[in-house]
């Protein structure tokens, strides 16, 4: 094949230009255009959601919330997650509720021997069996079922239930099976398709049994979670409100001051204002061997953490009891341990005030909005929002633990609460995001105005840089010489 003749540059219709000048107009001109574009999207994902967190007016110290409820809404004006913060909300969309309360004690147990850790498993709605009426999938049901919209999931296995009381009966086989199901709600008791809605009050306990509280004075939930162990000390921080009134610099309360050695109730307040219960004094080391120990720390916690000697660090504790011993058997259930926690409301003493505060004596709001951030969506479309309704949306109602988690809120609406939430993170995004596109957008622009000032294109169609030398002053000079003196010559002649 012959070769491709190269055209001479007498015959193009555009000559071949500098490419220093050419270069660099192209790629100002792209500069420009996708600065442009990035200031305009920005505005939407970064400047906006900036401003409206910097005047949020939004308190940077995190409190607790734990959800109340979750809702699916056909048309929804507002939702806890969505992707993708350019197109609004449309369709159906998920409203998160939750309790908003100020923070609970941290306790720090000290010397700890004897610990066990057991994790009592719930439902995982991600691998359970779910049978839909609708498809005629409950017309051998036989067990207890938590069911939903006429989607039922057995729980017979994970939960021991106790009632007296039940509804009208539903026929969930034959030809109309489907039809009598298909919006079937709540606890039902099923035999072989024949459900009957199971009505309050019932009791279902979880069967996680074999608890062992044998030897133990310090008994943590975290969720599904229950650490029990035996220490000898408790440091108890109160982070919602003040323990003591009093400022000295080292307070002691005795509850028995006639026994000090022997009490079981000593409380001192040290200089950081840390409240120190000594639960097992010197004196009763040879007494709890021949097992007459007889308090118990009971406290539900956002997180237990068992360190290496010895010592477990516990966040966010609330609902702190002291219980007998003779409460306990040497083996529990995890049902009657949660039941602990709150059965004892209205006759709480002070002292388990201290340890642990009542929960609804931190609230602050019920059922505040709960947003994955002050915009309620993400831009990341890695599937956020599928994970954050999967954490933050367990309500109980599938009779596992509630949701707990930190959130933010604002003083002035408390009725709405952010899961994320930071000034340092909002300033680490705004300013780069503020910064480097519009100096580069500038910078194009001021260096197309250069161009368009400095550079010219000649006769022959090619650019070039303006340029004004002495050679060409001179001849400029000449040249109008030249033209003055014809100018006088022509006027001499016509005056002749």
């Amino acid at each position: 094949m012959p070769k491709k003749r190269k055209t001479p540059i007498e015959e193009l219709v555009v000559p071949p230009q500098d490419h220093r000048i050419c270069g660099t107009i192209c790629v100002c001109q792209m500069t420009a255009i996708l600065s442009s574009v990035a200031i305009v999207y920005l505005s939407v994902a970064i400047y906006f959601p900036s401003m409206r967190a910097l005047y949020s007016g939004i308190i940077e110290q995190p409190v607790m919330c734990s959800t109340s409820k979750v809702i699916t809404v056909e048309k929804c004006n507002w939702g806890s997650c969505g992707e993708w913060c350019l197109s609004k909300t449309s369709g159906a969309c998920v409203q998160i509720y939750v309790n908003l309360r100020r923070n609970g004690s941290n306790l720090n147990f000290e010397n700890c021997t004897n610990s066990f850790n057991k994790t009592c498993h719930g439902i995982d709605q991600d691998n359970v069996k779910k049978y839909r009426c609708k498809q005629e999938e409950c017309k051998n049901l036989t067990g207890t079922f938590n069911c939903t919209r006429g989607i039922c999931i057995n729980i017979t296995d994970i939960f021991q239930c106790i009632f007296h009381n039940i509804g009208d009966p539903l026929n969930c086989t034959g030809n109309r099976g489907k039809i009598n199901c298909m919006d079937i709600e709540g606890l039902n008791s099923c035999s072989k398709g024949i459900c009957a809605t199971i009505n309050e009050p019932y009791n279902c306990d979880r069967r996680c049994v074999d608890i062992p509280t044998r030897n133990k004075n310090v008994i943590l939930l975290n969720g599904d979670r229950v650490f029990l162990s035996r220490c000898e000390k408790a440091i108890v921080i109160n982070q919602s409100h003040q323990i003591l009134e009093n400022d000295a610099k080292d307070i002691k309360i005795n509850t028995n001051e006639d026994n000090d050695n022997n009490s079981n109730d000593n409380i001192s307040l040290s200089i950081d204002k840390s409240l120190s219960l000594r639960l097992l004094p010197q004196s009763f080391t040879s007494s709890l061997r021949n097992e007459t120990e007889t308090t118990i720390i009971l406290a539900s916690c956002y997180s237990i953490i068992h360190h290496r000697l010895d010592d477990i660090e516990a966040t966010d504790c609330v609902n702190g009891t002291l219980i007998n011993k003779q409460m306990l058997s040497d083996l529990s259930n995890f049902t009657f341990l949660h039941t602990l926690t709150i059965t004892k409301e209205s006759s709480r003493t002070a002292q388990e005030q201290r340890i642990a505060p009542l929960e609804t004596d931190l609230l602050i709001a019920n059922d505040s909005k709960l947003m994955i951030n002050l915009e309620g969506c993400v831009n990341t479309l890695k599937e956020e929002c599928k994970q954050f309704l999967k954490e933050y949306g367990k309500d109980g109602a599938d009779h596992n633990a509630k949701a707990r988690f930190p959130c933010y809120y604002s003083l002035i609406d408390p009725t709405m609460v952010v899961a994320r939430f930071s000034l340092e993170v909002t300033y680490r995004e705004f300013i780069p995001a503020a910064i480097i596109p519009v100096v580069l957008f500038v910078f194009s622009c001021l260096t197309l105005i250069l161009c368009y000032k400095t550079v010219e294109v000649g006769d022959d169609a090619k650019m070039r840089f303006k340029k004004r030398t002495t050679s060409n002053f001179k001849r400029k000079n000449s040249t109008d010489t030249i033209n003055k003196k014809d100018k006088d010559f022509h006027s001499q002649s016509a005056n002749l």
